[in-house]
């Protein structure tokens, strides 16, 4: 199971420090891909080494929020100094991140349709249940993401970006 539109809410949406392969799937159109930005410590890392971490996030499906942190932690300190810095550097500046990214989101939230609102506060719901695995979190945004129509599914794409 991919896990791109997961992934990319709770990248984007939550300011994880976390990001996905190059190529995803849109979730207003899924035939289309979109871009998804590099990790800012991964930014003038050689091929190999952004492909390791994609092949390590790959792996994430059956495990909870805090392992996935520590298996990226794991990952970035066998990495070199500079990805460790620039690692640390993001890392520091999360919480404000966060902090931004959730007033951003409180302000596009209140534009949405009352079904919109509804599903983002279900996925918001979703994507913070530290006992939820990632496999279990992507089936259960799909399956909200199946109740809306095209239309609804834009206005959540409003959303993607705020970070």
């Amino acid at each position: 199971m991919e896990y791109s539109y997961f992934l990319t809410l709770f990248v984007i949406l939550f300011g994880s420090l976390y990001s996905l392969p190059i190529q995803e799937q849109d979730p207003v159109n899924p035939t289309q891909p979109q871009e998804v930005p590099l990790p800012y410590f991964l930014v003038g890392a050689d091929d190999a080494t952004i492909n390791a971490f994609y092949d390590m996030l790959s792996g994430v499906g059956n495990l909870r929020d805090h392992e996935i942190d520590e298996q990226v932690e794991k990952w970035v300190n066998e990495q070199s100094v500079v990805i460790q810095q620039k690692y640390a550097e993001f890392k520091s500046q999360q919480k404000l991140r966060q902090t931004m990214a959730a007033a951003m989101h409180k302000k596009i939230v209140e534009n949405l349709s009352q079904k919109a609102r509804v599903a983002d506060e279900e996925i918001s719901y979703i994507v913070t249940n530290p006992q939820l695995v990632a496999e279990e979190k992507e089936y259960l945004i799909q399956k909200i993401l199946q109740t809306l129509n095209p239309e609804e599914r834009k206005e959540l794409s409003s959303l993607i970006g705020v970070v």
